[in-house]
């Protein structure tokens, strides 16, 4: 067992004796967290019975940020679209289950065989309350994706609407899209007639 990198503190990504067995090592409980990753259905995908670790068989395992210094500008349209479709179907699990996130950064983001990314960091999970909201107890890095609410905010704890998680994902996809200069050379803006 070697462990392949960490994410964050809480987080550890380690890489089995066997070939192409991971498993991902969270410091506390995480039953909502752990069961929005199995909700992506990767192969040999199982849970240890107090939801701390998460097992799984795949051909590659990466940070995101390192998977992105692999992508072509001509790709990132596509990885996009991969990262909305898994991300979102993470949100739609956990917010089912009354939590949500309350940010999203790039590092807190594993690429799994190039298609399935997860966010994994539990630090930014939050309990959805009866009124829909979220409570944000702590600051956040700066290069976390905020929602304008959340990035605005002047006290703690602070509620604002679970919803919020989307104008962060929409942010980091459009950073994702246009993170060099380069990208910009993909939008085609026809000039006013």
């Amino acid at each position: 067992m070697s462990e392949l990198f960490s994410l964050c503190r809480y987080v550890k990504i380690i890489s089995e004796k066997h070939k192409n067995q991971y498993k991902i090592i969270f410091k506390n409980e995480n039953k909502y967290l752990i069961n929005s990753i199995l909700s992506h259905k990767l192969e040999g995908m199982t849970t240890n019975p107090i939801f701390t670790n998460i097992s799984f068989y795949a051909d590659n395992v990466s940070s995101f940020p390192n998977f992105l210094n692999n992508v072509s500008p001509t790709d990132l349209y596509s990885v996009v679209i991969k990262v909305l479709y898994s991300i979102n179907n993470q949100l739609i699990n956990l917010i089912k289950n009354n939590y949500c996130f309350t940010c999203l950064l790039l590092q807190d983001i594993i690429v799994i065989d190039n298609h399935t990314f997860i966010y994994i960091n539990p630090k930014y999970l939050s309990k959805i309350n009866c009124d829909n909201m979220i409570k944000i107890n702590y600051p956040f890095p700066k290069q976390a994706f905020l929602s304008p609410e959340i990035s605005s905010l002047t006290y703690i704890p602070f509620f604002t609407s679970y919803k919020s998680i989307y104008y962060s994902l929409g942010s980091m996809l459009i950073h994702i899209l246009f993170q060099s200069q380069d990208n910009l050379s993909l939008i085609h803006i026809s000039e006013p007639t």
